[in-house]
């Protein structure tokens, strides 16, 4: 009877190995990029997702691609990328042939290029600035926006994506600002009003382990009083962390420090 539990426990201590292995290959040499990243880009988890283990908690990594439609992957592009379409149909095409003219939906796996506080995220605060409110938004409510976005939003932008990590490495070279993370590359086709090839881009890093020796400062603001929020203000963020990642793309906390940072006004002083 002890034997029907030899192959499972040795299976599961061969995955154990392999995983324990792999975090300790990608902690070994020289990292593949090295950034600071502050409270916008590494949250907190909400009370809701807390990991109370005492082996540590995990921050959720957070990044913008500011334009789901292809102004930056456009079709050209993503035929690069290994993306089979011919082209996108026009209207009459859809209507007069819907079968012909669809494109399926096609993801693929891909490495994804993201810049820390870069031309792409002044840029696109730049443009709102200078746009001013949509059609469907009132000054008042674009001007808290446009404030949210200065005080708390993500500068961590997707930049590009590719399969050649050295290409894109190339392309990318400093390693304090662009960093390469597996991820996947998802296109189709809206069809309404017009049809139009839209893009949309997943990280598949997802969260930053905060081991028990660096979580000290964070267990510090969780133990906080959240009641002292006020939906009139915005909080600047409250820490910065270095944050490297390995030779398999996978993120090392090394350093957290906490930031003099009081809430200010959601909305512009006069």
């Amino acid at each position: 009877m002890k034997l029907r539990w030899v192959l499972p426990l040795a299976l599961l201590l061969a995955a154990n190995l392999v995983a324990l292995g792999g975090v300790l290959w990608n902690r070994t040499g020289d990292p593949e990029a090295v950034v600071v990243l502050t409270e916008r880009e590494l949250e907190l988890p909400g009370r809701w997702r807390e990991e109370m283990e005492d082996s540590g908690l995990s921050l959720h990594l957070r990044w913008r691609h500011d334009n789901l439609s292809t102004a930056n992957f456009d079709a050209d592009k993503l035929r690069r990328l290994g993306f089979d379409f011919a082209k996108v149909p026009t209207a009459e095409e859809a209507f007069e042939d819907p079968a012909r003219a669809y494109v399926p939906r096609q993801s693929k796996p891909l490495l994804i290029v993201l810049e820390m506080d870069g031309e792409l995220w002044r840029g696109s605060l730049a443009k709102r600035r200078r746009e001013g409110p949509a059609e469907w938004q009132s000054p008042e409510d674009h001007a808290r926006r446009l404030r949210r976005a200065e005080v708390e939003e993500s500068r961590l932008r997707v930049a590009d994506a590719g399969a050649d990590r050295r290409e894109l490495r190339s392309r990318y070279p400093d390693r304090f600002r662009y960093v390469i993370v597996p991820g996947v590359v998802e296109i189709w086709v809206n069809y309404t009003p017009e049809p139009s090839l839209m893009s949309r881009v997943e990280v598949l890093v997802r969260q930053v382990h905060a081991p028990r020796g660096l979580r000290g400062p964070l267990d510090e603001l969780r133990q906080r009083d959240a009641s002292t929020t006020s939906p009139n203000t915005f909080q600047p963020p409250r820490y910065r962390a270095t944050v490297a990642f390995g030779r398999r793309l996978e993120p090392i906390l090394r350093r957290i420090e906490l930031l003099d940072a009081e809430p200010v006004p959601s909305t512009y002083l006069e």
